[in-house]
C-alpha cells in the first residue's frame, strides 16, 4: 500500500503539469482566435456601414457641398454606433458625425487616410489622441471619373470589443480552473 501511495505522488505532479499546460495552450489559442474574429467582424461591420454612407455622401461631392456633407454625417451618426468623417485628399475634414469639421486638424497623416488617398481601402487600429481611446478605422476612397475626390472614414471605439473579449477570457479561465480541479 505504501508503494502505491508513493507511485501516485510521483505521477501526480507530472500529470497535473501536463494537464495545466494543455489547458493553458488551448485557452491561449482560443483567446487569440476570438480576438481576431471580433476584430474581423468589427472591420466587416464598419465596411458595410461605410459603403452605405458612401452612397449617401457621393451626390454632394460634385459640386462640393461641404455643409450638406457635414449635416448628412451628423444625421447618419445618430443611427449608427460608428463615427463617420469625410476628408478631402489634402486632409481637410469637411464632415464629421461628432465634431465641427472647422475645428478639426488635418487628417492627411492618418495611415488609413493616406492609403485611401492612394485609391485603396485603408484600415488601422490605433490609439486616438483626440478621443483618448483605442479605435478601429476604415477609410474608403470616393472616386469620380477615376480620381479620388474625398475619403470617407468610419471609426469605432474598441472598448466594447475589449470588454467582450475580457468577459469571454474570464469565462475561459473559470472553465479551465474547473477542468483542472476535476482532472486533478
Amino acid at each position: 500500500m505504501k508503494q502505491t501511495f508513493r507511485l501516485i505522488w510521483q505521477l501526480y505532479p507530472t500529470y497535473l503539469f501536463i494537464t495545466l499546460l494543455a489547458l493553458g495552450a488551448v485557452s491561449g489559442y482560443t483567446a487569440h482566435f476570438l480576438k481576431g474574429y471580433f476584430f474581423e467582424r468589427t472591420l466587416a461591420d464598419l465596411t458595410s456601414q461605410g459603403r452605405i454612407a458612401e452612397v449617401l455622401v457621393a451626390p454632394h461631392l460634385a459640386p462640393l457641398n461641404a455643409s450638406a456633407i457635414d449635416r448628412l454625417c451628423k444625421r447618419i451618426g445618430q443611427s449608427v454606433p460608428a463615427r463617420i468623417t469625410v476628408i478631402l485628399p489634402d486632409g481637410t475634414v469637411i464632415g464629421d458625425s461628432h465634431e465641427d469639421p472647422e475645428t478639426m486638424d488635418t487628417h492627411i497623416d492618418r495611415p488609413e487616410v493616406m492609403t485611401a488617398v492612394k485609391d485603396d481601402i485603408g484600415s488601422s487600429r490605433r490609439f486616438s489622441r483626440t478621443l483618448d481611446k483605442r479605435m478601429m478605422y476604415v477609410a474608403f476612397p470616393m472616386k469620380k471619373e477615376g480620381k479620388v475626390h474625398a475619403v470617407l472614414r468610419m471609426s469605432i471605439a474598441l472598448t466594447d470589443v475589449d470588454e467582450e473579449l475580457e468577459s469571454i477570457q474570464g469565462s475561459i479561465a473559470v472553465g479551465g480552473v474547473l477542468i483542472a480541479i476535476i482532472a486533478s
